[in-house]
C-alpha cells in the first residue's frame, strides 16, 4: 500500500469582493502549495451560520469557475445561505480522500471557520466529470460530515455501505456519454440491490435521472480521473 505522509499549513488567505482563496502547503508532490477557492455569499451576516458546498470541478480544475457562482449557482447560494469551496488539487490521486486531500479539505475547512461561521460538519459535495468521483468518494470518506451529495457524469463510484444509509444522493448522467450512463445506472442499480437487503432499517433511496447532453456540454465528457 503506497502511504503518503502529508503536513499541512495555511499559508494565506486572499479576500476579494465575493470570492477569496485558501492556499495551503501539503507534501504531495504535485500539490506543494495547493489552493482551494470560495465564494462569498452577498450580504453575508457573521450571526447566521451557513452550510458550504464542496465543489469538485473537472480533472486538475483551479477551482475558479466552481466558484464564481455562474451558471445560477451563485443565485441559489445567496438564497440559501451557501459558501462554495472549490479545491484545485492537481493528480496524485486527490479523488482517493483517504491518502491526502481528505485531510486538505477539512484543513481547509478548519481556516474557513476561524473566519466566518460555516457549519463544516454538515457539508454538501456536487462534482461533475472527474470531479463527480471526488463528490462521491469524499461523501463516503466521511459521511458523518456528509447531508447530500451529487454526481454528474461519473466514472467511478464509492461501494454501497451500511454507512452510506442515511445520506442521500444524486446520479446524473448526459445519454450521450454512454460508457459513464453504464457506469451510473449500473451503481444505482446496485445501490437498490445494497438496500433491498437492509430493509429492517431505514435507508435514503439513491435518486437518478438523465438528460440529453448538449453538443457543446462539455462537463459530459469522457475523461476520467483514473
Amino acid at each position: 500500500m503506497n502511504r503518503l505522509c502529508v503536513c499541512f499549513t495555511v499559508c494565506f488567505s486572499i479576500l476579494t469582493s465575493l470570492g477569496a482563496e485558501l492556499s495551503i502547503t501539503t507534501s504531495a508532490s504535485n500539490n506543494q502549495l495547493a489552493v482551494l477557492q470560495y465564494r462569498i455569499p452577498k450580504n453575508y451576516a457573521q450571526d447566521i451560520q451557513y452550510n458550504v458546498l464542496v465543489f469538485f470541478g473537472g480533472r486538475n480544475t483551479n477551482g475558479k469557475a466552481e466558484a464564481s457562482g455562474d451558471n445560477g449557482w451563485g443565485k441559489w447560494c445567496d438564497e440559501n445561505n451557501v459558501f462554495i469551496l472549490a479545491p484545485g488539487f492537481k493528480d496524485n490521486d486527490y479523488w482517493e480522500p483517504g491518502k491526502w486531500s481528505g485531510q486538505a479539505l477539512l484543513d481547509a475547512l478548519l481556516e474557513l471557520k476561524k473566519n466566518y461561521n460555516v457549519d463544516t460538519e454538515h457539508l454538501l459535495y456536487y462534482g461533475y466529470s472527474a470531479g463527480s468521483q471526488a463528490s462521491n468518494l469524499f461523501a463516503a470518506w466521511r459521511p458523518d460530515l456528509c447531508i447530500a451529495w451529487v454526481s454528474h457524469a461519473c466514472g467511478y463510484f464509492h461501494k454501497p455501505t451500511e454507512a452510506m444509509r442515511s445520506t442521500p444522493g444524486l446520479v446524473t448522467c448526459g445519454d450521450a456519454d454512454a460508457a459513464r450512463y453504464v457506469i451510473s445506472r449500473r451503481f444505482v442499480r446496485d445501490y437498490d440491490s445494497f438496500l433491498s437487503v437492509c430493509r429492517q432499517r431505514p435507508y435514503r433511496r439513491l435518486l437518478s435521472c438523465q438528460f440529453t447532453q448538449s453538443p457543446g456540454d462539455k462537463r459530459g465528457g469522457t475523461r476520467q480521473a483514473s
